[in-house]
């Protein structure tokens, strides 16, 4: 979705270079058109700041990610996050960033927009594989081959343990702070809810795309558990379980494809 020129347009920076950080703030100080807020990558709570994003609702997330003490793991986690929010809009600044900006500063008219001078990066993946070379030479599957021979998930539960949940088992999932909710219906050690300890955007990564889709910030639910989708009011899916399950506004159009796909 491409920002109204005609109402504020709120910038989201990720951010591990504090140098740059201030510079960027320089660049928008002042403006009534643009809106900027900077997170550092190296502080920031992943989950915080997914709670952050459904509150001011960016137009634009520039990542630029610099030397950090974080997995590639969490890199792409933040990926998935920033995806979710701004879809296309979504850039990863080259290494020329300082220059770029340092002559937006000098240069800074209405006619000016700064994400035009910003070089989007099309496709994320080829990025993560120029920034992390020994994941070159293999091929990675994609979600479909990854779990085209698979059929369950391992859960790391209480005890360190990893209980083996089937994917058609599987009803929906419910964010709980760090860990996850998991609801079957077919019981699983006695019971019918399983507390994970993942979080939900990492179990989330884990399940197939063609049968599972997190619609809300707390919830990913199971296409083939699905009864009905209710959009009075509040988008709202009525699960097999009984249990309704909200759909997140921003995310509600994208759903509705989905929920048509065989």
């Amino acid at each position: 979705m491409t920002p109204n020129v005609n109402q504020t347009i709120n910038i989201s920076l990720i951010s591990t270079d504090k140098s740059f950080s201030q510079l960027m703030l320089q660049a928008f100080n002042g403006s009534h058109s643009h809106k900027l807020s900077i997170f550092n990558f190296n502080e920031i709570n992943l989950i915080d700041l997914e709670n952050t994003y459904e509150s001011i609702s960016p137009d634009i997330i520039l990542i630029d990610i610099g030397k950090s003490h974080r997995s590639i793991e969490e890199f792409v986690h933040l990926l998935m996050i920033c995806s979710d929010f701004v879809n296309e809009n979504l850039y990863l600044l080259s290494d020329s960033k300082l220059k770029i900006f340092e002559k937006f500063i000098g240069t800074t008219t209405a006619k000016n927009s700064p994400f035009k001078l910003i070089k989007k990066h099309v496709d994320s993946i080829k990025r993560l594989e120029m920034k992390y070379p020994s994941h070159r030479k293999t091929k990675n599957p994609s979600k479909e081959e990854k779990f085209k021979n698979l059929n369950s998930i391992p859960i790391p539960i209480r005890g360190e343990l990893d209980l083996k949940i089937r994917f058609k088992d599987i009803v929906h999932l419910e964010s709980y702070g760090n860990m996850t909710y998991i609801y079957v219906d077919k019981m699983y050690m006695d019971k019918f809810k399983i507390v994970a300890y993942k979080n939900l955007g990492q179990l989330t990564a884990e399940l197939p795309v063609k049968y599972f889709r997190r619609v809300h910030k707390s919830y990913t639910i199971n296409k083939s558990k699905v009864i009905r989708v209710s959009n009075a009011g509040v988008p709202q899916i009525e699960m097999k379980n009984n249990y309704k399950v909200p759909v997140a506004r921003r995310k509600y159009k994208d759903f509705q494809q989905w929920i048509m796909k065989k």
